[in-house]
């Protein structure tokens, strides 16, 4: 299923992206911690923004729910760690290419 990209980029959270994904992907909760490697409990307290996920997990989510890790960051929180200027914006850079030439 296709995501609503507006929708998508109006939720303002690590947390309540990756709550619409997964409810848009109409996939459950403990699926998606099944594929992610952690207990529903565990994942059920980072899509209630109790706990806030790794970098490693939040991969492992973003690869559960097929979506890229950035497509679950906020734009702020996103640009500030995904600067053009910095490692992490030049590796995004190179993920975003890949992603769109595999999908």
């Amino acid at each position: 299923m296709k995501i609503n990209r507006e929708e998508l980029l109006s939720i303002e959270t690590i947390a309540g992206r990756i709550k619409y994904v997964r409810q848009q992907q109409k996939f459950t909760q403990n699926g998606v911690a099944l594929g992610a490697g952690i207990s529903q409990e565990a994942y059920s307290k980072i899509e209630r923004g109790i706990t806030r996920p790794s970098v490693d997990r939040l991969y492992d989510i973003a690869a559960s729910l097929k979506v890229a890790v950035y497509d679950l960051m906020p734009e702020t929180r996103a640009n500030e760690m995904l600067g053009s200027d910095t490692v992490f914006g030049r590796m995004q850079q190179l993920i975003q290419r890949w992603w769109r030439k595999r999908n």
